[in-house]
This record gives structure tokens, C-alpha cells and sequence, in this order.
């Protein structure tokens, strides 16, 4: 963890120490033995926020720039996730007292988790947010259709009056059976014989015996 202080603060080495320390005095800045990193620490934080954004830390990921890396030993006895985001730098470790291998266990899984929720609350503004959801595509200007006149309908037949006779009905031995009718003052003849119907429109009805009808 303190490596990765040093990289997030661009000089070194940083002391871990467990109790608040006084900043240094003007000497020490002068005479101490902390120095940058100067042009080695670009491609470190490139390939640290990398690790994060796109690598095996893809867990980790924030609303704001973070840096990190995973970690796991053989056989998963231990996982781990170091990084830091603004001026905060935690370290995640998981492993058993006993030194036993964790079946499944890597740095990316758990360990980066641990430590994305941790820097979520202790960051303001730093919790991912969901990815918004796509805007339908706009419908596209429809062309104006122009108004088509409606013709006018005829009237309905339920409008024209129509007078039917009453049929009789007659066997002709030469016609076969006739249907004598009218329409309107027109006669109508209906004839049914083996070649079919046949439908006569004349002026004038065939005369016959009112009392053999239907014979």
C-alpha cells in the first residue's frame, strides 16, 4: 500500500505509520530523502487506471478516475486489490489464518468489490452511476397526405320501392317446372328442367288454369 502512496503522491518512499505524523519541517523537505518519480510515473498510472477501466479490476470502477491493481497468489491463498482514487489509497486483502488455498478466489472477484463499495462511501460523488437509457430514435416527418373529396353514394336499395307478384308455380311436361312472377308490374319467368334454371324477363305471362296450379 505505501508503494502505491507513492505513485499516487509522486515522490517516495512513503513510511506506513500507524499514529498521525507532524508534516515535515523546512529542513527535512530540504535534506530529506524523498524524490519524485518524475517521467515514470505517467506510464504507471496509464497502466494502472487501465487495469481498472478495462483490465482484471473491471470490479472497481468508479464515476471518477481510479487506479489499482489485482493480485492473486498460488493456488487463490491470497487475493488482494491495492489502488487509490483521488488522495485516498486502501488495500483490500482476503486470505485464511491457516494458509489454505480459497477454491474460486482471485483479486479481480471479492477483494475489487470490497474495495469499490469502501472508496463509494468514502468519496463523495464517486458512486458508479447506470448507464442511461437510449433515447428512442425520433420518428421521421411523415409526408402530408391530401384530403379526397367523398363521392356521394347512391341510395340504398331499402329506399327504392319494389313490388313482387305473388308466384305460381306449374308443371310444364314440355317446360318442366315454371315460376310464374313479376317485378314492378314486369313479368318474370322462372323455368327448372334437366339443362338447369333459366330466367325469362318477357312482356307477357303464358296463359294457364289458375285451378291446376302446382299440378
Amino acid at each position: 500500500t505505501s508503494a502505491y502512496a507513492t505513485i499516487a503522491a509522486n515522490y517516495g518512499p512513503v513510511a506506513p505509520h500507524a499514529l498521525t505524523q507532524p508534516d515535515p519541517g523546512f529542513l527535512d523537505r530540504i535534506f530529506g530523502e524523498q524524490e519524485s518519480l518524475g517521467a515514470a510515473r505517467a506510464g504507471l498510472m496509464e497502466m494502472l487506471r487501465t487495469t481498472v477501466d478495462e483490465g482484471t479490476g473491471r470490479a472497481a470502477r468508479l464515476s471518477i478516475p481510479a487506479y489499482g491493481k489485482t493480485g492473486t497468489t498460488q493456488d487463490g491463498r491470497d487475493a488482494l486489490f491495492i489502488g487509490f482514487a483521488k488522495d485516498l489509497v486502501v488495500g483490500v486483502w482476503i486470505g485464511r489464518d491457516d494458509n489454505k488455498p480459497m477454491s474460486g478466489m482471485s483479486g479481480g472477484g471479492i477483494p475489487a468489490q470490497i474495495w469499490r463499495n469502501f472508496m463509494a462511501a468514502a468519496l463523495p460523488g464517486s458512486v458508479p452511476q447506470p448507464a442511461p437509457k437510449p433515447k428512442p430514435a425520433p420518428m421521421p416527418d411523415l409526408p402530408t397526405i391530401p384530403s379526397i373529396p367523398v363521392p356521394e353514394l347512391p341510395p340504398v336499395l331499402d329506399d327504392i320501392p319494389v313490388e313482387v307478384d305473388r308466384p305460381e308455380v306449374r308443371v310444364d311436361p314440355n317446360r318442366g317446372i315454371v315460376i310464374d312472377s313479376g317485378i314492378n308490374g314486369v313479368p318474370v319467368n322462372v323455368t327448372i328442367d334437366r339443362n338447369g334454371v333459366h330466367v325469362d324477363g318477357g312482356n307477357a305471362k303464358p296463359a294457364h288454369d289458375p285451378s291446376k296450379r302446382g299440378q
